[in-house]
Protein backbone atom coordinates (compact mmCIF):
# COMPACT_ATOMS: atom_id res chain seq x y z
CA UNK A 1 0.00 0.00 0.00
CA UNK A 2 1.33 3.39 -0.93
CA UNK A 3 1.83 5.65 2.07
CA UNK A 4 0.11 9.01 2.02
CA UNK A 5 3.46 10.81 2.07
CA UNK A 6 4.44 9.06 -1.18
CA UNK A 7 1.60 10.57 -3.12
CA UNK A 8 3.37 13.73 -4.21
CA UNK A 9 6.40 11.95 -5.64
CA UNK A 10 4.93 10.65 -8.90
CA UNK A 11 1.87 12.70 -9.79
CA UNK A 12 -0.31 11.91 -12.77
CA UNK A 13 1.00 13.72 -15.85
CA UNK A 14 -0.78 16.94 -16.78
CA UNK A 15 -3.75 16.60 -19.08
CA UNK A 16 -4.96 19.07 -21.71
CA UNK A 17 -8.57 18.38 -20.73
CA UNK A 18 -10.14 21.32 -18.89
CA UNK A 19 -11.29 21.02 -15.30
CA UNK A 20 -14.92 22.02 -15.56
CA UNK A 21 -16.64 24.22 -12.99
CA UNK A 22 -18.57 22.16 -10.47
CA UNK A 23 -21.81 23.97 -11.25
CA UNK A 24 -21.78 22.99 -14.93
CA UNK A 25 -21.31 19.24 -15.49
CA UNK A 26 -20.48 18.45 -19.13
CA UNK A 27 -23.03 17.17 -21.61
CA UNK A 28 -22.33 13.70 -22.93
CA UNK A 29 -23.54 14.70 -26.38
CA UNK A 30 -20.36 16.72 -26.92
CA UNK A 31 -18.09 13.86 -27.98
CA UNK A 32 -15.12 16.18 -28.54
CA UNK A 33 -15.02 17.35 -24.94
CA UNK A 34 -13.87 15.04 -22.15
CA UNK A 35 -16.39 14.91 -19.33
CA UNK A 36 -13.95 15.71 -16.53
CA UNK A 37 -14.95 17.25 -13.25
CA UNK A 38 -12.92 17.85 -10.11
CA UNK A 39 -14.91 16.94 -7.01
CA UNK A 40 -14.50 17.08 -3.25
CA UNK A 41 -13.97 13.96 -1.18
CA UNK A 42 -16.66 11.48 -2.18
CA UNK A 43 -18.75 9.46 0.28
CA UNK A 44 -19.00 5.90 -1.07
CA UNK A 45 -20.12 2.39 -0.23
CA UNK A 46 -18.46 -0.56 -1.94
CA UNK A 47 -20.98 -3.07 -3.28
CA UNK A 48 -18.73 -5.93 -4.28
CA UNK A 49 -21.13 -8.55 -2.99
CA UNK A 50 -24.03 -9.16 -5.35
CA UNK A 51 -26.61 -9.34 -2.56
CA UNK A 52 -25.40 -6.02 -1.16
CA UNK A 53 -25.87 -4.26 -4.49
CA UNK A 54 -29.30 -5.77 -5.01
CA UNK A 55 -30.50 -4.77 -1.54
CA UNK A 56 -29.17 -1.23 -2.03
CA UNK A 57 -30.94 -0.93 -5.37
CA UNK A 58 -34.26 -2.10 -3.96
CA UNK A 59 -33.93 0.17 -0.92
CA UNK A 60 -33.29 3.19 -3.17
CA UNK A 61 -36.40 2.45 -5.22
CA UNK A 62 -38.53 2.03 -2.10
CA UNK A 63 -37.22 5.26 -0.54
CA UNK A 64 -37.64 7.37 -3.69
CA UNK A 65 -40.27 10.10 -3.34
CA UNK A 66 -39.67 12.44 -6.31
CA UNK A 67 -37.79 10.69 -9.11
CA UNK A 68 -35.76 7.59 -9.90
CA UNK A 69 -33.63 6.78 -12.96
CA UNK A 70 -32.14 3.39 -13.87
CA UNK A 71 -30.14 2.46 -16.96
CA UNK A 72 -29.14 -1.03 -18.07
CA UNK A 73 -27.56 -2.45 -21.22
CA UNK A 74 -30.17 -5.20 -21.15
CA UNK A 75 -33.00 -6.40 -18.95
CA UNK A 76 -33.95 -10.02 -18.37
CA UNK A 77 -37.19 -11.73 -17.53
CA UNK A 78 -35.93 -13.68 -14.52
CA UNK A 79 -36.51 -13.41 -10.80
CA UNK A 80 -34.40 -10.23 -10.63
CA UNK A 81 -36.14 -8.59 -13.57
CA UNK A 82 -39.58 -9.46 -12.20
CA UNK A 83 -38.79 -8.25 -8.67
CA UNK A 84 -37.27 -5.01 -9.93
CA UNK A 85 -40.23 -4.36 -12.21
CA UNK A 86 -42.58 -4.80 -9.26
CA UNK A 87 -40.64 -2.20 -7.27
CA UNK A 88 -40.67 0.26 -10.19
CA UNK A 89 -44.41 -0.17 -10.61
CA UNK A 90 -44.97 0.46 -6.89
CA UNK A 91 -42.80 3.59 -7.07
CA UNK A 92 -44.66 4.95 -10.10
CA UNK A 93 -48.03 4.32 -8.46
CA UNK A 94 -47.08 6.32 -5.38
CA UNK A 95 -46.20 9.30 -7.58
CA UNK A 96 -42.46 8.86 -8.18
CA UNK A 97 -41.36 9.98 -11.66
CA UNK A 98 -39.77 6.65 -12.62
CA UNK A 99 -37.48 6.10 -15.60
CA UNK A 100 -36.02 2.86 -16.97
CA UNK A 101 -33.55 3.31 -19.85
CA UNK A 102 -32.42 0.20 -21.74
CA UNK A 103 -30.18 -0.07 -24.78
CA UNK A 104 -32.13 -1.32 -27.78
CA UNK A 105 -29.24 -3.23 -29.35
CA UNK A 106 -28.16 -4.75 -26.04
CA UNK A 107 -31.72 -5.90 -25.43
CA UNK A 108 -31.84 -7.59 -28.84
CA UNK A 109 -28.63 -9.56 -28.32
CA UNK A 110 -29.77 -10.50 -24.81
CA UNK A 111 -32.57 -12.46 -26.43
CA UNK A 112 -30.03 -15.27 -26.88
CA UNK A 113 -29.93 -15.58 -23.08
CA UNK A 114 -33.72 -16.08 -22.82
CA UNK A 115 -36.16 -18.70 -24.01
CA UNK A 116 -38.94 -17.77 -26.43
CA UNK A 117 -41.44 -17.87 -23.56
CA UNK A 118 -39.27 -15.60 -21.41
CA UNK A 119 -38.88 -13.13 -24.28
CA UNK A 120 -42.64 -12.98 -24.76
CA UNK A 121 -43.24 -12.54 -21.04
CA UNK A 122 -40.66 -9.76 -20.96
CA UNK A 123 -42.60 -7.93 -23.67
CA UNK A 124 -45.74 -8.23 -21.57
CA UNK A 125 -43.82 -7.02 -18.51
CA UNK A 126 -42.65 -3.92 -20.40
CA UNK A 127 -46.26 -3.21 -21.39
CA UNK A 128 -47.26 -3.46 -17.72
CA UNK A 129 -44.48 -1.08 -16.72
CA UNK A 130 -45.65 1.53 -19.22
CA UNK A 131 -49.28 1.11 -18.17
CA UNK A 132 -48.25 1.75 -14.55
CA UNK A 133 -46.62 5.06 -15.52
CA UNK A 134 -42.97 3.99 -15.74
CA UNK A 135 -41.12 5.87 -18.51
CA UNK A 136 -39.52 2.99 -20.42
CA UNK A 137 -36.91 4.22 -22.91
CA UNK A 138 -35.31 1.88 -25.45
CA UNK A 139 -32.30 3.84 -26.66
CA UNK A 140 -31.21 3.44 -30.28
CA UNK A 141 -28.14 5.00 -31.86
CA UNK A 142 -29.03 7.88 -34.23
CA UNK A 143 -27.82 6.43 -37.56
CA UNK A 144 -28.62 3.19 -39.32
CA UNK A 145 -24.94 2.25 -39.64
CA UNK A 146 -24.38 2.75 -35.91
CA UNK A 147 -27.40 0.62 -35.08
CA UNK A 148 -26.30 -2.09 -37.51
CA UNK A 149 -22.79 -2.20 -36.00
CA UNK A 150 -23.98 -2.33 -32.40
CA UNK A 151 -23.82 1.28 -31.25
CA UNK A 152 -25.64 1.98 -28.03
CA UNK A 153 -25.78 2.80 -24.32
CA UNK A 154 -23.60 0.80 -21.94
CA UNK A 155 -23.80 3.13 -18.90
CA UNK A 156 -25.34 1.35 -15.88
CA UNK A 157 -26.51 3.88 -13.28
CA UNK A 158 -29.30 4.17 -10.72
CA UNK A 159 -29.97 7.52 -9.06
CA UNK A 160 -32.77 9.18 -7.10
CA UNK A 161 -33.53 12.57 -5.59
CA UNK A 162 -31.91 11.43 -2.32
CA UNK A 163 -28.53 12.28 -3.84
CA UNK A 164 -26.99 8.82 -4.17
CA UNK A 165 -26.07 7.01 -7.37
CA UNK A 166 -25.17 3.36 -7.89
CA UNK A 167 -22.59 2.92 -10.65
CA UNK A 168 -22.41 -0.73 -11.64
CA UNK A 169 -20.74 -3.02 -14.13
CA UNK A 170 -23.83 -5.23 -14.19
CA UNK A 171 -27.32 -5.28 -15.68
CA UNK A 172 -30.78 -6.10 -14.35
CA UNK A 173 -30.30 -9.80 -14.88
CA UNK A 174 -29.39 -13.00 -13.07
CA UNK A 175 -26.21 -13.08 -15.16
CA UNK A 176 -25.04 -10.13 -13.07
CA UNK A 177 -26.54 -11.00 -9.69
CA UNK A 178 -26.16 -14.79 -9.66
CA UNK A 179 -23.47 -15.69 -12.19
CA UNK A 180 -20.66 -13.30 -13.20
CA UNK A 181 -18.29 -11.37 -10.96
CA UNK A 182 -19.39 -7.72 -10.93
CA UNK A 183 -18.47 -4.56 -9.08
CA UNK A 184 -20.71 -1.66 -8.08
CA UNK A 185 -20.22 1.37 -5.89
CA UNK A 186 -22.73 3.75 -4.31
CA UNK A 187 -21.52 7.35 -4.56
CA UNK A 188 -22.88 10.55 -3.04
CA UNK A 189 -22.20 14.21 -3.68
CA UNK A 190 -21.77 16.15 -6.94
CA UNK A 191 -20.90 13.04 -8.91
CA UNK A 192 -24.51 11.84 -8.56
CA UNK A 193 -25.74 14.94 -10.37
CA UNK A 194 -23.18 14.51 -13.12
CA UNK A 195 -24.19 10.90 -13.74
CA UNK A 196 -27.85 11.89 -13.94
CA UNK A 197 -26.87 14.59 -16.44
CA UNK A 198 -25.15 11.94 -18.54
CA UNK A 199 -28.26 9.74 -18.52
CA UNK A 200 -30.45 12.60 -19.66
CA UNK A 201 -28.51 12.73 -22.93
CA UNK A 202 -30.31 9.50 -23.89
CA UNK A 203 -33.83 10.74 -23.16
CA UNK A 204 -35.72 12.57 -25.89
CA UNK A 205 -37.46 15.00 -23.54
CA UNK A 206 -35.59 14.94 -20.22
CA UNK A 207 -37.08 16.51 -17.12
CA UNK A 208 -34.34 19.04 -16.41
CA UNK A 209 -35.95 20.13 -13.14
CA UNK A 210 -34.91 16.77 -11.66
CA UNK A 211 -31.29 17.59 -12.39
CA UNK A 212 -31.70 21.07 -10.94
CA UNK A 213 -33.06 19.65 -7.70
CA UNK A 214 -30.33 17.02 -7.48
CA UNK A 215 -27.62 19.62 -8.07
CA UNK A 216 -29.05 21.77 -5.29
CA UNK A 217 -28.76 18.84 -2.91
CA UNK A 218 -25.44 17.47 -4.14
CA UNK A 219 -23.22 20.51 -4.60
CA UNK A 220 -21.64 22.06 -1.53
CA UNK A 221 -21.06 25.75 -1.01
CA UNK A 222 -18.49 27.21 -3.39
CA UNK A 223 -14.92 26.88 -2.28
CA UNK A 224 -11.59 25.39 -3.35
CA UNK A 225 -11.79 21.60 -3.87
CA UNK A 226 -9.73 19.54 -1.43
CA UNK A 227 -6.74 17.57 -2.68
CA UNK A 228 -7.93 13.99 -3.30
CA UNK A 229 -9.63 14.00 -6.69
CA UNK A 230 -12.56 12.05 -8.08
CA UNK A 231 -14.01 12.76 -11.50
CA UNK A 232 -16.07 11.21 -14.28
CA UNK A 233 -14.93 10.74 -17.83
CA UNK A 234 -17.56 9.72 -20.37
CA UNK A 235 -17.68 8.94 -24.06
CA UNK A 236 -20.56 8.75 -26.52
CA UNK A 237 -19.26 7.39 -29.86
CA UNK A 238 -22.67 7.69 -31.53
CA UNK A 239 -22.32 11.49 -31.20
CA UNK A 240 -19.19 11.41 -33.37
CA UNK A 241 -19.65 13.56 -36.52
CA UNK A 242 -18.05 11.02 -38.86
CA UNK A 243 -20.59 9.75 -41.46
CA UNK A 244 -18.83 6.37 -41.26
CA UNK A 245 -19.11 6.08 -37.47
CA UNK A 246 -18.40 3.59 -35.92
CA UNK A 247 -16.16 2.19 -38.68
CA UNK A 248 -14.18 5.44 -38.74
CA UNK A 249 -14.40 7.95 -35.87
CA UNK A 250 -13.50 11.61 -36.34
CA UNK A 251 -12.65 12.20 -32.67
CA UNK A 252 -10.80 10.20 -30.03
CA UNK A 253 -12.84 8.61 -27.28
CA UNK A 254 -12.34 10.59 -24.02
CA UNK A 255 -12.53 7.45 -21.85
CA UNK A 256 -9.94 5.61 -23.92
CA UNK A 257 -7.69 8.65 -23.83
CA UNK A 258 -7.97 9.00 -20.05
CA UNK A 259 -7.28 5.31 -19.44
CA UNK A 260 -4.18 5.56 -21.63
CA UNK A 261 -3.07 8.49 -19.47
CA UNK A 262 -3.66 6.46 -16.31
CA UNK A 263 -1.72 3.48 -17.66
CA UNK A 264 1.15 5.70 -18.83
CA UNK A 265 1.43 7.13 -15.30
CA UNK A 266 1.93 3.70 -13.69
CA UNK A 267 5.44 2.98 -12.42
CA UNK A 268 5.09 -0.26 -10.46
CA UNK A 269 1.82 -2.16 -10.87
CA UNK A 270 -1.28 -2.26 -13.05
CA UNK A 271 -4.25 -4.49 -12.29
CA UNK A 272 -7.14 -4.51 -14.77
CA UNK A 273 -10.47 -6.34 -15.02
CA UNK A 274 -12.64 -6.57 -18.12
CA UNK A 275 -15.34 -8.91 -19.42
CA UNK A 276 -13.06 -9.92 -22.30
CA UNK A 277 -9.65 -8.40 -22.91
CA UNK A 278 -9.49 -7.23 -26.54
CA UNK A 279 -8.51 -3.56 -26.33
CA UNK A 280 -8.09 -0.98 -29.08
CA UNK A 281 -4.49 -0.49 -30.26
CA UNK A 282 -4.05 2.74 -28.26
CA UNK A 283 -4.74 0.89 -25.01
CA UNK A 284 -2.65 -2.15 -25.83
CA UNK A 285 0.22 0.10 -26.88
CA UNK A 286 0.01 1.83 -23.48
CA UNK A 287 0.09 -1.55 -21.72
CA UNK A 288 3.09 -2.57 -23.83
CA UNK A 289 4.90 0.64 -22.84
CA UNK A 290 4.12 -0.09 -19.20
CA UNK A 291 5.40 -3.64 -19.39
CA UNK A 292 8.60 -2.55 -21.15
CA UNK A 293 9.40 -0.02 -18.43
CA UNK A 294 9.06 -2.70 -15.78
CA UNK A 295 5.46 -2.29 -14.59
CA UNK A 296 3.91 -5.55 -13.36
CA UNK A 297 0.72 -5.84 -15.42
CA UNK A 298 -2.10 -8.25 -14.55
CA UNK A 299 -5.27 -8.71 -16.61
CA UNK A 300 -8.35 -10.53 -15.29
CA UNK A 301 -11.06 -11.44 -17.78
CA UNK A 302 -13.50 -14.25 -18.56
CA UNK A 303 -12.99 -17.89 -19.46
CA UNK A 304 -14.71 -19.07 -22.62
CA UNK A 305 -17.29 -21.00 -20.57
CA UNK A 306 -18.52 -17.75 -18.96
CA UNK A 307 -20.55 -16.97 -22.09
CA UNK A 308 -21.67 -20.33 -23.47
CA UNK A 309 -24.08 -18.62 -25.86
CA UNK A 310 -21.11 -17.38 -27.93
CA UNK A 311 -17.43 -18.25 -27.76
CA UNK A 312 -16.55 -15.53 -30.30
CA UNK A 313 -15.64 -12.76 -27.77
CA UNK A 314 -13.24 -15.09 -25.98
CA UNK A 315 -11.70 -16.22 -29.25
CA UNK A 316 -11.12 -12.58 -30.24
CA UNK A 317 -9.34 -12.04 -26.91
CA UNK A 318 -6.99 -14.98 -27.49
CA UNK A 319 -5.22 -13.10 -30.28
CA UNK A 320 -3.61 -10.95 -27.55
CA UNK A 321 -2.31 -13.89 -25.51
CA UNK A 322 1.05 -14.47 -27.18
CA UNK A 323 1.86 -10.75 -27.21
CA UNK A 324 1.00 -10.47 -23.53
CA UNK A 325 3.11 -13.49 -22.59
CA UNK A 326 6.06 -12.18 -24.62
CA UNK A 327 5.84 -8.87 -22.73
CA UNK A 328 5.52 -10.51 -19.32
CA UNK A 329 1.88 -9.40 -18.91
CA UNK A 330 0.01 -11.94 -16.80
CA UNK A 331 -3.48 -12.85 -18.02
CA UNK A 332 -6.07 -14.75 -15.98
CA UNK A 333 -9.36 -16.29 -17.06
CA UNK A 334 -12.22 -16.42 -14.57
CA UNK A 335 -14.28 -19.59 -14.90
CA UNK A 336 -17.42 -17.89 -13.56
CA UNK A 337 -17.02 -14.81 -15.78
CA UNK A 338 -15.33 -11.51 -14.89
CA UNK A 339 -17.70 -8.68 -15.73
CA UNK A 340 -16.26 -5.91 -13.53
CA UNK A 341 -14.40 -2.98 -15.10
CA UNK A 342 -11.59 -1.80 -12.81
CA UNK A 343 -8.14 -0.32 -13.40
CA UNK A 344 -5.75 0.26 -10.48
CA UNK A 345 -2.35 1.89 -11.05
CA UNK A 346 0.38 1.70 -8.39
CA UNK A 347 -2.32 1.27 -5.71
CA UNK A 348 -2.63 5.04 -5.99
CA UNK A 349 -5.04 5.84 -8.81
CA UNK A 350 -8.08 3.79 -9.80
CA UNK A 351 -10.83 3.78 -12.41
CA UNK A 352 -14.14 1.95 -12.10
CA UNK A 353 -17.27 1.96 -14.21
CA UNK A 354 -18.66 0.40 -17.38
CA UNK A 355 -15.80 0.48 -19.94
CA UNK A 356 -14.51 -2.96 -20.96
CA UNK A 357 -11.12 -3.09 -22.64
CA UNK A 358 -12.58 -3.85 -26.05
CA UNK A 359 -13.20 -2.09 -29.35
CA UNK A 360 -16.92 -1.69 -28.73
CA UNK A 361 -16.26 0.49 -25.68
CA UNK A 362 -14.11 2.78 -27.80
CA UNK A 363 -16.14 3.17 -31.00
CA UNK A 364 -19.71 1.96 -30.39
CA UNK A 365 -20.92 2.17 -26.80
CA UNK A 366 -21.55 5.12 -24.52
CA UNK A 367 -19.46 4.47 -21.40
CA UNK A 368 -18.49 6.15 -18.15
CA UNK A 369 -15.59 5.64 -15.75
CA UNK A 370 -15.05 7.26 -12.37
CA UNK A 371 -11.36 7.99 -11.78
CA UNK A 372 -10.06 8.69 -8.31
CA UNK A 373 -7.02 9.04 -6.09
CA UNK A 374 -9.08 9.16 -2.89
CA UNK A 375 -7.22 6.78 -0.52
CA UNK A 376 -10.32 5.06 0.88
CA UNK A 377 -11.78 4.28 -2.54
CA UNK A 378 -8.45 3.16 -4.01
CA UNK A 379 -7.75 0.95 -0.97
CA UNK A 380 -11.12 -0.74 -1.36
CA UNK A 381 -10.50 -1.45 -5.06
CA UNK A 382 -7.03 -2.77 -4.25
CA UNK A 383 -8.62 -5.14 -1.72
CA UNK A 384 -11.20 -6.26 -4.29
CA UNK A 385 -8.48 -7.11 -6.79
CA UNK A 386 -6.34 -8.90 -4.22
CA UNK A 387 -9.29 -11.13 -3.33
CA UNK A 388 -9.84 -11.72 -7.02
CA UNK A 389 -6.20 -12.71 -7.51
CA UNK A 390 -6.54 -15.31 -4.73
CA UNK A 391 -9.76 -16.77 -6.18
CA UNK A 392 -9.16 -20.34 -7.44
CA UNK A 393 -11.69 -19.67 -10.23
CA UNK A 394 -8.99 -17.54 -11.91
CA UNK A 395 -6.76 -19.62 -14.17
CA UNK A 396 -3.48 -18.19 -15.48
CA UNK A 397 -2.97 -18.25 -19.24
CA UNK A 398 0.24 -19.96 -20.37
CA UNK A 399 1.77 -20.94 -23.68
CA UNK A 400 0.12 -24.37 -23.69
CA UNK A 401 -3.44 -23.00 -23.87
CA UNK A 402 -3.75 -22.19 -27.57
CA UNK A 403 -1.96 -25.30 -28.94
CA UNK A 404 -4.15 -27.51 -26.75
CA UNK A 405 -7.49 -26.12 -28.00
CA UNK A 406 -9.83 -28.64 -29.64
CA UNK A 407 -9.71 -28.62 -33.42
CA UNK A 408 -13.24 -27.22 -33.69
CA UNK A 409 -12.24 -24.21 -31.56
CA UNK A 410 -9.10 -23.67 -33.63
CA UNK A 411 -11.21 -23.55 -36.79
CA UNK A 412 -13.65 -21.08 -35.16
CA UNK A 413 -10.70 -18.99 -34.03
CA UNK A 414 -9.47 -18.65 -37.61
CA UNK A 415 -12.97 -17.66 -38.72
CA UNK A 416 -13.20 -14.98 -36.00
CA UNK A 417 -9.88 -13.34 -36.89
CA UNK A 418 -11.14 -11.09 -39.74
CA UNK A 419 -14.07 -9.78 -37.63
CA UNK A 420 -12.42 -9.81 -34.20
CA UNK A 421 -12.97 -6.07 -33.78
CA UNK A 422 -16.74 -6.50 -33.99
CA UNK A 423 -17.39 -9.51 -31.73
Amino acid sequence: MTRRGDRARKPMPPTPAPILASDSPPRLRDAARPARLALPATPFTSLVRRRAEWQRRIAMVRCAREFLYTSSYFYHYDRYGREYAGELIAAARRGVDTWLIIDGFGQRIARALMSTAEWQRLGALFTTLRAAGVHLVLYRAPTRLQRLMGGGLHIKVQVSEAGETILSSGNISATSFARWNEYAVALRGPIAAQLLDLLMAFIERPVRSHLTRLRARAYPAAGPPPSPTTYCVAGHPAADPSPLSPIVQARPNPVTRELVRLIDAAQRTLRITSFYFKPVPELFDALERAARRGVQVEIYHSHRDALPESVAPWLAATFYYRRCLDLGIRVFENLRGEHSKIVVADERWAAVGTYNLEHAADDRLAEVMVITDEPAIVAELVAVLKRLAADPANRPVDRTLLPSLPLALKVKRLAVYPVRRWV
